[in-house]
């Protein structure tokens, strides 16, 4: 297990996204921010970052945009073991969240 720290001296905000490939259908992604760990599925580049980020004018448009839409939908981070775990728990079928971004 690795363990990193980011320290800031300028009160500058670091993001960090954590890629854990161990097969093709074994990939997690876990985003740092401001001394938290989430895991990350590409839903949340339209849930979640708005939330981290500064909205102005360009990044609400991006983020309102059809484009946003479909690179969220062709975004995968599949994880096999995980999704049907989750699945079993919900009662969701497989092809529901977290593998596909539901609009």
């Amino acid at each position: 297990m690795y363990i990193f720290v980011c320290v800031s001296y300028w009160n500058l905000y670091i993001v960090t996204f954590s890629y854990h490939v161990r097969a093709e259908n074994d990939i997690k992604c876990y985003l740092l921010w401001n001394g938290q760990c989430v895991r990350f599925y590409p839903q949340d580049i339209l849930d979640l970052l708005p939330h981290l980020f500064v909205m102005d004018e360009r990044n609400k448009k991006f983020i309102e945009s059809v484009d946003a839409i479909k690179l969220v939908q062709q975004m995968e981070i599949p994880d096999t073991k995980f999704e049907e775990f989750y699945s079993a728990l919900t009662n969701k079928k497989s092809n529901q969240f977290p593998k596909r971004y539901e609009h």
